[in-house]
C-alpha cells in the first residue's frame, strides 16, 4: 500500500518551488462552464466522464466516502462545498458534488443549463460515494482527471489551471485526478469565466458561470493565518508565516496554542530534543518529505520525537498529527510518537521507522498501569498509516510497534504494520497491549506482516482487556493475535476477532498459530475467519497456575492445508495446559469447515486435545466439516505421564470424510486422554460434495450437509447469509 500522500490543501513550498494555490472550497459552476468548447480544462486533462467516475467509486468501495474526504487514504481531499439551485446556495459541510461530463437528457440542445447531468456526490450521513442527476443551472464543484498518466497509484503530480494556479493531483486506480476543488477563472483561450451573485440572474443563464459559496470570497481560498510554518532554512526569529517559517520543530511547538497548525514544508529535520505538542495543535507536514530524523535515546515510557502528554489525565487533544515521516535512524531514536493522559488525538498518514522501541505510544495514565488507578484515553483513532521495522526485542521483551495502554474506544484501521528489512531473530510485535487494560477498541482493515524466524511471531499482543475489543477485516501474514487474560466486563464479549484472514505466505516447518488465547482468557469469540498454511491456527493453552480458559466460541471459520511444510504434525486447533490447577471449559467449536488436500505434510488432527494436568470440560464440537487428517478427526493424549481429566464432550452432527481412524474420533495414542461423559451423535462419513475442494467450500446440490446441522442459534454463515433452522453443517447456508 502507497502511503506517499500530502496535505494538498495547504500552502507549501517543494524543492522545485511548486506552490499550490490556497484551495478551501473552491468554485461553484454551472453545467455551461463543462460543456463550453473554449475548455475549462488545461491542455492534456478533461472533466470526468461518468464511467470515470464509477471506476473510482468501485476501486474505492467499502466506506467510500471517508476514503475520498480530507484526511482520507486516497488523497483526493474531498470537502462537503455545497451547491447552488435555483433557490439558493446550501448544503456547505453536509453535500459534496461534482460534475461529469455525461449527459443523460440534453432537453433543449442549445441551453445547457436544461440538459440532465450525471454529477458525483458524497452527504455527511452516508457512507458511499454516490452518482445522481442535476440540472444544468445547479451549481457544483468540478475536479479534472488527466487524458493519460505516469503515476502510480498514490503519487502526486501538479496541474497548472489556465489563469496560472497551481494545484497538486493525486494518482487514484491509475486515474490522475485534481486533489483540490477547482477555483480556475478562466477558459483554455484565456477568456474569463463570467461570475454571477444574483439569485434571478443565475437561474436565467444560458452561458457558463461560476460563483463561490454564498457570494463569499472566502469560501474559495484558504485562510492560513493560524498556520505556523517550520523549513530547514527557516529561523526562529521569523514569524512563522509561509515567507518567515521557524527553524525547529520544538519552538514551533513551545510557541503554539489551542486552534494553531504546526506545518512541516518538505525537508529532512535531524531532532535531537523531545517535541512537546499543546493541546488543540494540529502538525501536518508534506508526506513522506517532511522526514523527522530522531536521535533521542531517553528510555523513558513517556518521552518520544513527537510528544502530545497531558498533565490532567484524559485531557481532550482535539487535535491531529499528520502527513509526516518519523525516522528513529535505524534505531538511534528510541520512541516515535508519544501520546500519553490525552484522549481526542487523530494520527493519519504517517510513515514511522527503525525506532528502537516503539513507532507509536498511546497511553491512558495513572501511576501505575493497573485498572484500579488508570485514567482512560478515549476517541484516540490512527488510520492511514506504515509502521516498519519500528520496534524491536530488548532484555529479551518482545516491544510494539504500537504500545496501545488505558484506551477506551481507540480505532486502529486502514495501516499497514510491517518488518520489511529488520532482522527476523530481533524485531518486535506490530500491536503491543501489555497489561493493556483496553476496552471497546477496535482494531481493522489494517495489513500486518512478520517474518518467518521471529522469536515471537505476534502481530498482536492483547494482555488484560477490559471488554468490548474488536479486531476484524484485518489481513495477518506469518503472525497471530496472542489473547492473554482479561474479561468481558460491561460488554458481552472481551476480545471479538472476525472476518480476518490468516495466511502463512510460504508453508514452514515453523510453528506459527493464528490465533492463540492463553493464560486464563474469558469470553473470546473466533469467527467468520480464514487460516491457511498455519501449523496449528488456533490455540487455547495455558501454564499459570490457578486459571482457566472458559467461554471461547470458534465458529463459522475456514482453515486450510494447516500443518507443517515437512513434518506429519499439526492440525486447526489445539487445547493444551500444563498446571493442575487449569482448567479449560466451555469450549464452543461449531460450524467450521477443517480440510487437508494432501500439499506439504499430513496434519495429524482437526481438533488435538493435549496435557500434562488439569482438567478440561463441557467441550463441544458441533456442525463441522474434517476431511483430510491422517489419524483422527479429533484426539486426546497425556505427555509427561501426567494426570489431566477430560469430561462431557458434545460430538454432534459433524462430518468427518477421508480421515484416518476410519473417520472415528480419539486415534489411539500412546497415552491416551479418555473421556469420560461423551455424547457422540449423528455424526455423517460420506463426502461433503463440496463446490471446489480447497479453494471453495460452498455445498453442491445433493450434499449431505444440506439441513443436516443442529439448531445452535447462529445468525450468519461465512458469506452473511441467514442460517437456517435446521442449518446447514459446515460454513455455507446451501443458497
Amino acid at each position: 500500500m502507497n502511503r506517499f500522500l500530502f496535505n494538498i490543501g495547504i500552502l507549501k513550498q517543494n524543492k522545485n518551488n511548486f506552490t499550490p494555490y490556497n484551495v478551501n472550497y473552491g468554485n461553484l459552476y454551472n453545467y455551461g462552464v463543462v460543456s463550453d468548447n473554449r475548455n475549462i480544462t488545461a491542455s492534456g486533462w478533461h472533466i470526468p466522464t461518468k464511467t470515470e467516475i464509477e471506476s473510482l467509486i468501485l476501486y474505492l468501495s467499502g466506506d467510500s466516502r471517508n476514503k475520498l474526504l480530507t484526511g482520507g487514504t486516497s488523497g483526493f481531499n474531498a470537502k462537503y462545498s455545497g451547491i447552488r439551485d435555483t433557490s439558493n446556495f446550501n448544503s456547505i459541510e453536509v453535500l459534496g458534488s461534482w460534475w461529469s461530463s455525461t449527459v443523460e437528457d440534453d432537453i433543449d440542445p442549445d441551453n445547457p443549463m436544461t440538459w440532465i447531468c450525471d454529477v458525483m456526490k458524497i452527504q455527511n450521513n452516508t457512507n458511499e460515494i454516490y452518482i445522481d442527476t442535476n440540472t444544468g443551472t445547479t451549481g457544483n464543484s468540478i475536479r479534472v482527471i488527466k487524458d493519460s498518466t505516469l503515476l502510480i497509484n498514490g503519487q502526486r503530480g501538479e496541474y497548472i489551471g489556465n489563469d496560472g494556479k497551481k494545484y497538486y493531483t493525486i494518482c487514484i486506480n491509475n486515474q490522475e485526478w485534481l486533489a483540490n476543488n477547482l477555483c480556475e477563472t478562466k477558459y483554455r483561450n484565456g477568456d474569463f469565466i463570467a461570475t454571477v451573485t444574483d439569485q434571478t440572474a443565475w437561474n436565467s443563464l444560458i452561458i457558463g458561470a461560476k460563483c463561490s459559496y454564498a457570494n463569499n470570497s472566502n469560501n474559495v481560498p484558504f485562510d492560513d493565518s493560524n498556520i505556523y510554518y517550520v523549513s530547514i532554512t527557516g529561523n526562529n526569529s521569523n514569524s512563522g508565516s509561509f515567507n518567515e517559517p521557524f527553524l525547529t520543530i520544538e519552538y514551533a511547538c513551545d510557541n503554539t496554542t489551542s486552534g494553531d497548525t504546526i506545518h512541516l514544508i518538505a525537508g529532512n529535520y535531524n531532532v535531537d530534543n523531545p517535541c512537546y505538542l499543546n493541546e488543540g495543535v494540529d502538525i501536518e507536514g508534506e508526506g513522506d518529505d517532511s522526514l523527522i530524523i530522531s536521535s533521542i535515546t531517553n528510555t523513558s515510557r513517556q518521552i518520544g520525537v513527537l510528544i502530545a502528554n497531558s498533565l490532567v489525565h484524559g485531557a481532550n487533544g482535539n487535535q491531529s498529527i499528520r502527513y509526516l515521516k518519523l525516522d528513529g535512524d535505524s534505531g538511534t531514536g528510541y520512541r516515535g510518537l508519544v501520546c500519553w493522559g490525552r484522549s481526542n488525538v487523530d494520527v493519519q498518514n504517517l510513515t514511522v521507522i527503525e525506532f528502537l522501541c516503539s513507532g507509536m505510544v498511546f497511553i491512558g495514565a495513572g501511576t501505575t498501569e493497573s485498572s484500579t488507578d488508570l485514567v482512560w484515553a478515549t476517541g484516540n483513532t490512527i488510520h492511514g498509516c506504515t509502521l516498519d521495522d519500528t520496534s524491536t526485542f530488548i532484555s529479551g521483551d518482545g516491544k510494539g510497534e504500537l504500545d496501545m495502554v488505558g484506551q477506551d474506544a481507540m480505532l486502529v484501521y486502514d495501516n499497514v504494520f510491517d518488518f520489511s528489512t529488520g532482522t527476523a531473530a530481533t524485531n518486535g510485535y506490530n500491536i503491543k497491549q501489555i497489561a493493556g487494560n483496553n476496552k471497546n477498541c477496535k482494531i481493522y482493515d489494517n495489513t500486518f506482516t512478520k517474518p518467518l524466524g521471529s522469536p515471537f511471531p505476534i502481530c498482536i499482543e492483547i494482555w488484560e482487556s477490559l471488554g468490548g475489543n474488536e479486531i476484524y477485516n484485518n489481513i495477518f501474514y506469518d503472525g497471530y493475535v496472542d489473547v492473554v487474560r482479561g474479561v468481558k466486563g460491561s460488554s458481552t464479549f472481551n476480545c471479538n476477532i472476525y472476518k480476518n484472514t490468516f495466511e502463512l505466505r510460504t508453508k514452514s516447518d515453523t510453528y506459527v498459530p493464528g490465533i492463540v488465547v492463553e493464560g486464563g482468557s474469558a469470553d473470546v469469540l473466533i469467527h467468520h475467519n480464514s487460516f491457511e498454511k498455519m501449523a496449528v491456527p488456533i490455540s487455547l493453552t495455558q501454564n499459570a497456575t490457578s486459571i482457566a480458559n472458559e467461554y471461547i466460541y470458534i465458529y463459522y471459520n475456514i482453515f486450510k492445508d494447516t500443518g507443517y511444510a515437512t513434518q506429519n504434525a499439526g492440525g486447526p486447533i489445539r487445547l493444551s495446559q500444563f498446571q493442575s490447577t487449569n482448567i479449560t471449559r466451555y469450549i464452543y467449536i461449531d460450524n467450521n469447515v477443517m480440510y487437508d488436500g494432501g500439499t506439504g505434510s499430513d496434519p495429524w488432527y482437526g481438533i488435538h486435545i493435549t496435557a500434562d494436568h488439569g482438567d478440561f470440560n463441557h467441550i463441544y464440537v458441533r456442525n463441522n466439516i474434517f476431511q483430510g487428517f491422517t489419524r483422527a478427526f479429533i484426539a486426546a493424549n497425556i505427555t509427561n505421564s501426567g494426570d489431566p481429566t477430560l469430561d462431557y464432550v458434545w460430538l454432534q452432527n459433524n462430518i468427518s470424510y477421508g480421515n484416518g481412524n476410519s473417520n472415528d474420533p480419539w486415534y489411539p495414542v500412546t497415552a491416551p486422554l479418555v473421556p469420560t461423559n461423551v455424547t457422540d451423535e449423528d455424526r455423517i462419513e460420506s463426502d461433503p460434495l463440496f463446490v471446489t475442494p480447497g479453494t471453495d467450500f460452498h455445498l453442491q446440490a445433493g450434499s449431505p450437509a444440506i439441513n443436516a446441522g443442529i439448531d445452535l442459534g447462529y445468525d450468519t454463515d461465512y458469506d452473511d447469509e441467514e442460517v437456517s433452522n435446521p442449518p446447514e453443517i459446515g460454513v455455507y447456508e446451501y443458497v
